[in-house]
């Protein structure tokens, strides 16, 4: 067991040694209390980094050669606006939103670089009792979506440069399950926390890197699929929710995705069943814990089930391609499990997660179960953390989904699946994402962000012993 470990860490330490690029380096100097974040425009595979400072916000354009090509530079709002909540990108014109202070406003700050001008101006932003629950970027505009507390009304705010658009959606009357199966308002079901999750808030879920386990985990997830913006709830383990709202015409519909009965225990009340979901390519793959197995579901959107499979006690996991992985804190932390009833054991005992990716013709998924994060001191130093600014209130898919691991006990296995979801006998496939946390691990970084052109995914970052502003690739 112990040569066995060794070898796994031996055959990663040389993984990360050979998968990652040094791509460029640009001399950009950050004061100590700069942030920094990135801004990619999908249409045009085009980066440029965001610098804010207590006087300034820079714009800084890259080639695709990662050297800098051009920027501009405006002043600070006022001291009125707090934050800067998002972003857009348009035909080369970049917009900032910023948070007032009272919240009945936005501050728009545009950096035009077909015009080589900046300028800025306010729009009209009430949410009155409103309450945000979602904050998506997709097809170069910012969509929020915020819902009346105790009821079923949502509104979605639709940003573009200088534009706000707003479409109200009524879904008064239609039914809503909390975690013990009552009928609710949407706003009482998005209330339904846990100590993983512990606002009412979606964990938006992209595809320009692996899903994390904790990100998947989530009891409420946001996707984007084409036009259609995706909500999904797993609060109630009898069944996953689903929201699907087309953004040209905000339109919607509903569906409830059953789950595979277990009887509770006789004495309790309530008892909850680890249970989950992912949605994947307008597929629902769902995850349903049983103290001797773990059942997995595989879905049409229609709900037609087209694959089962099941994890068994003193069996064999059919369809893995990888050990049963623990990590303890740390990817270079990690403990190998021998049997299928470790598995089981451990994510009846932690929070259930399902999650997949696309790996060229192929498809990864992963089966696991993730903690609560850890004291510090039990697992060593946070090193490697990335994006921790703290005077931005902008999702980062990417950083969040990097981060989420620090710090916590995750347990998984792994299969690689054709389009149809036949299991294949494959060798594991080793991720960009995995292998950026090979080798980010243990590093002391400032100003990094992590972002994903073309199949690629990239940092950016200043690394403790290297000159300048670094650029890294790391490749399927």
């Amino acid at each position: 067991m112990v040569k066995k470990i060794w070898f796994i860490v031996l055959f990663l330490c040389a993984l990360s040694t050979l998968a990652q690029n040094l791509v460029g380096t640009i001399p950009l100097h950050f004061y100590s209390k700069t942030n920094c974040f990135e801004i990619v425009d999908d249409t045009k595979s085009q980066l440029a980094l965001c610098l804010q400072d207590a006087e300034r916000i820079r714009i800084f354009r890259m080639t695709p050669q990662f050297q800098l090509r051009d920027s501009l530079t405006q002043e600070r709002p006022s001291k009125e606006f707090k934050w800067i909540m998002g972003y857009t990108v348009q035909d080369n014109q970049y917009a900032l939103y910023w948070i007032s202070g009272e919240k009945d406003k936005l501050g728009c700050q545009i950096f035009d670089f077909n015009t080589g001008k900046t300028g800025f101006s306010t729009l009209p932003y009430v949410l009155g009792k409103e309450k945000e629950v979602a904050k998506i970027n997709a097809h170069g505009k910012l969509y929020v979506v915020s819902c009346l507390k105790n009821e079923s009304v949502l509104t979605i705010r639709t940003l573009e440069g200088p534009k706000i658009t707003q479409n109200k959606i009524d879904l008064t009357g239609k039914t809503f399950l909390n975690y013990e199966g009552k009928r609710v308002t949407f706003w009482e079901m998005m209330d339904d926390t846990n100590t993983l999750q512990k606002v009412p808030y979606f964990q938006f879920i992209d595809d320009e890197t692996p899903p994390s386990l904790v990100l998947a985990a989530m009891l409420r997830k946001s996707y984007i699929d084409g036009d259609t913006l995706i909500f999904t709830f797993d609060n109630n383990d009898s069944g996953t929710q689903l929201l699907a709202i087309q953004l040209t015409d905000f339109s919607y519909i509903q569906k409830l995705y059953p789950q595979p009965y277990v009887e509770r225990p006789a004495e309790a009340t309530y008892y909850p069943i680890p249970a989950t979901s992912f949605y994947f390519e307008k597929q629902i793959i769902q995850l349903k814990g049983k103290s001797d197995r773990l059942m997995i579901t595989h879905r049409a959107f229609d709900g037609t089930i087209l694959k089962s499979w099941e994890i068994v006690q003193d069996q064999e996991i059919g369809f893995k391609n990888t050990e049963i992985i623990q990590e303890n804190g740390s990817i270079n932390s990690t403990r190998v499990l021998d049997k299928s009833n470790q598995l089981i054991r451990k994510i009846n005992n932690l929070y259930p997660s399902i999650s997949c990716f696309r790996h060229g013709e192929r498809i990864v998924l992963t089966i696991g179960g993730v903690s609560e994060v850890k004291e510090s001191h039990m697992f060593g130093p946070m090193f490697g953390l990335i994006g921790a600014a703290i005077d931005l209130a902008i999702n980062s898919y990417s950083n969040d989904n990097f981060n989420s691991y620090v710090n916590r006990k995750i347990v998984y296995v792994s299969g690689v699946f054709d389009n149809e979801f036949n299991a294949l006998n494959e060798p594991r496939v080793h991720s960009s994402f995995d292998r950026f946390r090979e080798f980010i691990e243990g590093k002391r970084i400032d100003k990094a962000v992590m972002f994903t052109l073309g199949s690629s995914l990239y940092l950016g970052a200043q690394v403790k012993g290297m000159d300048g502003y670094s650029f890294y690739e790391f490749k399927n």
